[in-house]
């Protein structure tokens, strides 16, 4: 019995040294991440440019920076108006009116920019159940409606 229980003690430790790896072996995996880098986007300071560019046919700023706004919302309705460097000035105010087939909004506003000629542009604007209607002193005016 004692030679028995001694040959198995020894092809256990044979075994054990063949078999260098635990047979239970616990090991801590860390995620490993992979980053992109993104390119660094530098822009370019913004050059006051006196409107005079435009008389002297040279190209116009690539951007304008925003001089003011202003955005306003609630469930009656809208409005924003902004202005720029350049001298582009927008503004909207938008209502909520019901209407037989639901809820429609009337938006009504203006735009106003400096041309390649120099001249200073306005373009007033209605958006009803009417439709779009523009004008502006530099529009051509639709004929009158025959009655």
């Amino acid at each position: 019995m004692k030679s028995v229980a001694l040959v198995l003690v020894f092809v256990a430790a044979a075994l054990a040294q063949q078999r260098r790896t635990p047979l239970f072996q616990v090991t801590a995996s860390r995620p490993t991440y992979q980053y992109q880098q993104r390119p660094v986007v530098v822009q370019q300071p913004f050059r006051a440019v006196p409107p005079s560019y435009l008389l002297r046919n040279e190209a116009a700023p690539a951007y304008a920076p925003i001089v003011s706004q202003t955005d306003s919302r609630d469930d009656k309705g809208y409005a924003y108006s902004y202005e720029t460097g350049d001298r582009t000035v927008v503004s909207e105010r938008g209502l909520l009116k019901p209407g037989p087939e639901g809820d429609y909004i009337v938006a009504e506003g203006s735009f106003s920019f400096v041309g390649t000629d120099g001249v200073q542009y306005t373009v007033t604007y209605k958006a009803d159940e009417n439709g779009f209607q523009a004008e502006g002193a530099h529009l051509p005016k639709p004929p009158a409606p025959v009655v």
